[in-house]
């Protein structure tokens, strides 16, 4: 497991050295393991684990949500909420809508 961790730092800091490190090539790499596991939560009976690919489309569902009410305005979109998986959802689905997230 160690071993994996580290290939994956060195692939995805290699991938990003080599990109135009713009937000959407961040999205890009950082997605790009869709079988790994991005966290874990605890209901007090059972672990929960969300995957990349999970996220990553949650992300694409939400952003094609955020676009169909207001469109690709460009326009600033507070995020106010906790520390949570359906942070990351928010804050990425707002750029990908094509707007800008406002963290409140």
């Amino acid at each position: 497991m160690k071993h994996e961790i580290k290939r994956i730092l060195k692939s995805n800091g290699e991938a990003l050295a080599r990109s135009d490190k713009t937000l959407r090539s961040i999205f890009d790499i950082m997605f790009s393991n869709e079988g790994l596991v991005l966290c874990e939560s605890h209901d007090g009976f059972r672990t929960k684990k969300q995957t990349y690919g999970e996220i990553k489309r949650k992300i694409k569902r939400c952003a094609a949500g955020l676009y169909s009410r207001i469109g690709d305005t460009h326009e600033f979109v507070a995020l106010y909420m906790d520390n949570s998986p359906d942070w990351i959802v928010a804050f990425w689905s707002i750029l990908k809508s094509g707007n800008k997230p406002y963290l409140v």
